[in-house]
């Protein structure tokens, strides 16, 4: 890996903070169609966030930024989320 952080790639990062891949997001990215999860909208500015769910651990698809922020500001508690937020995480239970 000469002349390249490897701490600070993608795939390192990935690996490191979900146990996935590159290849795993890019496989999540074109089956969402490049959607975020909940209010299936294409974010421009920043890219789509791994979700995962804090208790199992699993990885249970990608949101963009505000949808991320929103599942954890509600603590992911469903009586605090809004639809389509509800029918997402109850599509990923365990």
């Amino acid at each position: 890996m000469k002349g390249k952080n490897r701490w600070g790639s993608r795939d390192f990062q990935l690996s490191l903070a979900y146990g996935i891949s590159n290849e795993d997001y890019e496989i999540m990215f074109d089956k969402q169609k490049g959607h975020c999860a909940i209010c299936n909208s294409i974010p421009i500015k920043y890219p789509l966030q791994v979700d995962d769910d804090h208790k199992t651990g699993k990885v249970r698809g990608l949101l963009c930024l505000v949808c991320n922020l929103m599942l954890g500001k509600k603590k992911e508690q469903i009586e605090n989320l809004s639809t389509n937020a509800i029918a997402y995480l109850k599509q990923h239970q365990v």
